[in-house]
């Protein structure tokens, strides 16, 4: 169930009085939900989307048996190196060289002993596409790239690399699912029109969003962590108000407190 308590208002904080819905899934801890309580708005959690082992463990053991075989290991999300490291990583004798996607994910690596050779300029697929091509090129790699992700998500990445004849192989190291039922209680407050604010911080959060909220959003600002998820927002029927020009929890910060400052 939701946390639906309501803060005592202060004036001296931008977000003060500001109702937002946090749809990312339960993290521990959850640092969208403590920067919006920080800057003053009432954060209330409905996770759209939430995690599960990875869906072929066989599969995982062979890949864990080659990781000699590639030439570059590139880590999508804070949650994919979390999971790479508790299923196979640990037990590795040697990892290749390591690309991250963003400072989440580096910080993630770092904090199990790994070294981050590499990070994209941006935390995005377009980013990590460019990057990989610029290094497998520079290098004279000629070992395939290991792509460590979720289940699902942006094609762009694998689309890229096969357009430029980078050879590579995936590996989905946990499953992101929708979730189908709403807290009623949240959806009533949505119905309300009692939220200034709904979070999306995925392609698949967005688009569950506007399968779950289709025509009760009413007055609900949408606030887009990324290009590529705003992409799928828009595709999907949302119409996005603020997008972060940094793409993490903090650029997501910024775009609200951005807005309500043009305001």
């Amino acid at each position: 169930m939701s946390d639906l308590s309501t803060p005592k208002p202060d004036k001296n904080r931008p977000l003060s009085g500001v109702r937002v819905l946090n749809t990312r899934p339960r993290h521990e801890p959850d640092l969208l939900a403590e920067g919006l309580r920080s800057l003053g708005a009432e954060a209330v959690s409905m996770p759209l989307i939430r995690f599960l082992p990875a869906p072929d463990e066989a599969r995982m053991a062979q890949i864990a048996s080659r990781l000699s075989e590639f030439s570059l290991m590139a880590i999508l999300s804070r949650r994919a190196a979390t999971a790479s490291h508790e299923q196979f990583l640990k037990n590795a004798p040697s990892v290749p060289p390591l690309v991250a996607m963003g400072i989440g994910t580096q910080k993630a690596l770092s904090a199990f002993g790994y070294r981050v050779d590499l990070l994209p300029d941006d935390s995005n697929s377009e980013s990590m596409a460019k990057l990989l091509i610029e290094e497998f090129r520079s290098r004279g790699c000629s070992k395939p790239i290991l792509i460590l992700r979720a289940n699902r998500g942006s094609n762009f990445l694998p689309t890229a690399l096969r357009e430029a004849q980078i050879p590579f192989e995936e590996l989905a190291v946990y499953q992101s699912v929708d979730v189908t039922e709403v807290d009623p209680a949240v959806l009533a407050s949505l119905s309300a029109g009692e939220f200034d604010w709904l979070t999306v911080t995925s392609s698949s959060i967005a688009r569950n969003a506007a399968k779950l909220f289709d025509g009760r959003l009413g007055s609900t600002k949408i606030a887009s962590i990324s290009p590529t998820t705003t992409r799928a927002a828009t595709e999907s029927g949302l119409v996005v108000a603020a997008e972060a020009l940094k793409y993490d929890v903090d650029g997501l910060l910024a775009a609200i407190v951005a807005f309500h400052s043009q305001q």
